[in-house]
């Protein structure tokens, strides 16, 4: 079987379907991976096929549709009118220079599929899938799926998760407003590339129900069970843990560090930019000052700063989580998808900033587990505040012995395989009854 796997974004988005597509490709099936052209190298070391999506511009404007979709609470409640009698839905521009070009090379790395699986930003997908007549599938990092156990992940930190039918509300508005995002510029596509009619139906990713297309997310159920109302072709399957990573050779300075005194924290946001670094940074060593810890400083994207440290802390752009984390004594992150599931494997205990997004989720999960200290807020994060949960994080027992049991369940779990799994028996049964 030949499979294409579509995904945009960054690192952590494309290490999960690298993963997967190890996984497809050991279970004897042809993987191609299309991503960002600046992952070409990171996939084919892996031994998979790839076809470049080009350079990081689509990628930086999807994000930002992207952000701005998900994370504006104000445009949500306003989007409600959308739904009442005589109101229109909101006007979005219906092209993009990008748009068409970026379809094209997505239908050139999937003409020969036998199936398509996609992430969340390649939501064209299911137009490619509809094109080729072939299955779809999407894999997520992050739960989607409306249901009444919790609130849209915007409407996160805002509404309860205890309002049962409103929380469904919160989803539809959500997909609603996502959609609407790229609904027309999809539709200019569909017409002028695809040669497709233009989708009818507004509701963001409407074929997850109308063509029961598979969606499989890639987070462990020990964290977040799948809901009972969900789709029973909708499936929690574990995380996809890439294999390997830790024969990655540290530089000898950070091996040094390492070596000369205790378990430092691990402190790194990854790809979150912060406006202000410089305070962001100080506040992280007046933390680590206070607590007496040693501390590894991941300066990633820009959300830290990398000079003017004390001794006591080690600066460096980036490590393979499966390789520092196990050598740490606690991890300070953003609770992003891919980070709490590192955390998680690790068995160590951790304290979580959460920016924005699915952030406040996977932080809130996590210490339900009573894996991690109390989250801080980005907005609320002070050095006296970080210094409280670093001790926590660091000398509770029962943080610490919380870790180590949830690491044995999530490890077990085989993440990529039950996603090979429920693919092959997907696609064998759409054959079977075509």
């Amino acid at each position: 079987m030949r499979i294409t796997l579509l995904t945009l974004g960054t690192h952590g988005d494309v290490q999960p379907f690298v993963a997967l597509g190890i996984g497809l490709r050991d279970a004897g099936h042809h993987v191609r991976l299309a991503a960002r052209e600046k992952y070409r190298s990171f996939v084919t070391s892996h031994g998979l096929e790839f076809a470049s999506l080009g350079d990081e511009v689509a990628d930086q404007k999807t994000s930002r549709a992207s952000a701005n979709s998900s994370g504006k609470i104000v445009q949500a409640v306003r989007l409600t009118r959308s739904f009442l009698p005589g109101h229109a839905a909101p006007m979005w521009p219906d092209r993009l220079p990008w748009f068409d070009w970026i379809v094209k090379r997505s239908l050139q790395a999937c003409e020969d599929a036998d199936a398509v699986v996609s992430g969340i930003m390649s939501v064209w997908a299911n137009s490619l899938a509809e094109k080729l007549k072939v299955p779809w599938f999407i894999g997520l990092l992050q739960p989607c799926t409306p249901t009444r156990a919790y609130p849209a992940l915007p409407f996160m930190p805002y509404v309860p998760s205890t309002l049962g039918g409103l929380n469904r509300l919160t989803h539809r508005i959500t997909e609603r407003l996502f959609y609407e995002t790229v609904l027309r510029m999809e539709n200019r596509s569909r017409v002028e590339v695809l040669g497709l009619p233009a989708a009818m139906n507004t509701q963001p990713l409407a074929g997850f129900y109308k063509r029961r297309a598979a969606v499989l997310y890639a987070y462990s159920p020990t964290l977040s069970p799948k809901p009972c109302d969900w789709p029973e072709w909708h499936h929690v399957t574990g995380y996809w843990f890439l294999e390997g990573a830790s024969n990655w050779t540290p530089p000898a300075g950070l091996v040094e560090f390492l070596s000369k005194g205790a378990p430092p924290v691990c402190v790194g946001f990854g790809s979150m930019r912060d406006r202000n670094p410089e305070r962001l940074t100080s506040i992280v060593v007046e933390a680590l000052g206070r607590t007496g810890q040693r501390g590894i400083l991941l300066s990633g994207w820009g959300g830290l700063m990398n000079s003017h440290l004390p001794d006591t802390i080690f600066p460096i752009e980036s490590v393979p989580h499966d390789w520092l984390y196990p050598r740490v004594a606690a991890v300070v992150h953003h609770g992003g998808a891919g980070t709490v599931g590192a955390v998680l494997r690790a068995g160590v205990p951790s304290v979580a900033v959460p920016w924005h997004r699915d952030h406040p989720f996977f932080a809130a999960c996590a210490y339900r587990l009573g894996s991690s200290a109390r989250p801080i807020p980005k907005k609320q994060l002070s050095a006296a505040r970080l210094a409280e949960a670093i001790e926590v994080a660091v000398h509770d027992p029962q943080i610490r012995a919380r870790a180590s049991a949830i690491a044995s369940q999530v490890v077990n779990e085989n993440g990529v395989g039950r996603a090979v799994k429920i693919i092959e028996e997907t696609v064998r049964s759409r054959l079977c009854h075509r």
